[in-house]
């Protein structure tokens, strides 16, 4: 564009040098007539600046005009382009800053998973622990509740067996009768078999006192003493049993 001004600029100043380069070149050359001579570069000047007038500058203006108006528009679409590379820049700046806000929110998620995660670890650990603790705390408690209530079983039945030991030493010696010349101080051990309800179903001897006399009638107490006072529950601890029988 600046060539094309340069251009229009130089042609412009030849047109304004023209009469003047025509007019020296009349005066250096003789003349037969000075009327002529005034003529020539009158009619010479008058039609370069016609043409100046009339021709070029309307030309060179719409020249200038068409230039202008190029100007304005590339200027225009400079601006278009420089508010669509704005926007563009603008959107893409968005969606960067947006990415950049998901990356941080999926890092964010990302920890609390692996949080989450730890956690849930931990949980099923210390649930496993806790089972693991309560399970030896209820097995040892049912032991410890089994151990008393086995104790106290033997403990009431070791009452009771002591217990039915002194009623059979008070119920058999009622069934006894003295022998004949018997004056007391003699004992026996006998082995008694029961049926279930206390029913003799076996005696005998195991350790005599010396006395066959006495230790038939030791034998004759228990089979009058038949059934015997025992108790159901404890028919296994009596099914059989030795028995001291003294008098």
């Amino acid at each position: 564009m600046r060539t094309i001004a340069l251009i229009k600029a130089v042609i412009i100043n030849i047109l304004f040098l023209l009469p003047i380069f025509f007019g020296i070149e009349v005066l250096n050359q003789p003349s037969a007539s000075p009327v002529l001579e005034d003529i020539i570069p009158a009619t010479i000047v008058d039609e370069v600046v016609l043409k100046k007038n009339v021709i070029d500058k309307p030309v060179i203006n719409l020249e200038l005009d068409q230039i202008r108006k190029r100007i304005i528009f590339a200027k225009k679409l400079l601006n278009k382009t420089k508010r669509r590379k704005r926007q563009e820049e603008d959107i893409l700046n968005k969606i960067l800053a947006q990415k950049e806000i998901e990356a941080k929110k999926l890092t964010k998620e990302r920890k609390k998973y692996e949080r989450l995660k730890t956690e849930e670890r931990l949980a099923v650990k210390n649930f496993q622990t806790e089972e693991k603790r309560l399970k030896q705390g209820a097995l040892q408690h049912a032991e410890k509740v089994e151990n008393t209530r086995i104790k106290k079983i033997e403990k009431r039945d070791e009452e009771q067996i002591q217990a039915t030991i002194k009623l059979l030493q008070n119920k058999l010696p009622q069934y006894w009768i003295r022998p004949r010349g018997f004056y007391g101080g003699l004992s026996c051990i006998i082995k008694i078999n029961l049926q279930i309800g206390g029913v003799v179903e076996n005696v005998a001897v195991v350790v005599s006192s010396g006395n066959i006399t006495f230790d038939h009638s030791a034998i004759l107490a228990v089979q009058n003493a038949s059934p015997l006072p025992i108790p159901d529950e404890l028919y296994a601890e009596f099914r059989e049993f030795n028995f001291e029988f003294k008098k």
